[in-house]
């Protein structure tokens, strides 16, 4: 089965939360299955585990319209570590923390540049005083405005005497 990885997943750790979520999902089945075989059904309904958007769009995909089962449920857990571990990562160094708007266009661009199941990790350092670096495999490309400046201090030690 090809998972379509949802667009507001981007980071591993999103990933390995929706992980959590199903595999939380797959054991209250479990054990509401048993409850229901020992017990005489209540009158009133079990309450049943919260899920998030993306947990239940990659259940949809998973079930391919049939009803869930257990069996289902743990084969999209193994699917998804899977993912995280065949999937490649891009990091994104900021100068501040990048909001909501800054990281789902990064992570559309990976993913249509790089690759479907890219997953986009976002860290900040503010001594990049403004630009970004960008770690993609062995590959490290920086564009701060930090790097900037060391690689010209000369020209730059040159203007703060000019001034």
């Amino acid at each position: 089965m090809s998972l379509v990885i949802p667009p507001t997943i981007i980071s591993p750790q999103d990933l390995l939360s929706v992980i959590e979520e199903l595999k939380n999902y797959s054991r209250y089945s479990v054990h509401e299955a048993i409850k229901q075989r020992v017990t005489v059904r209540k009158s009133r309904p079990a309450n049943n585990v919260e899920l998030s958007d993306e947990a239940r769009d990659l259940l949809r995909q998973a079930s391919d319209g049939k009803t869930i089962s257990r069996r289902a449920v743990d084969n999209l857990i193994r699917e998804l570590d899977a993912v995280i571990k065949n999937s490649q990562t891009v990091t994104f160094t900021l100068a501040a923390p990048a909001t909501t708007d800054v990281k789902r266009k990064l992570a559309d661009w990976c993913r249509q540049n790089i690759g479907p199941s890219t997953l986009i990790a976002f860290k900040f350092n503010s001594t990049l005083l403004g630009g970004f670096v960008v770690r993609y495999g062995s590959h490290v490309h920086d564009w701060s405005f930090r790097r900037q400046i060391l690689n010209r201090s000369n020209d730059f030690m040159e203007t703060l005497r000019r001034v």
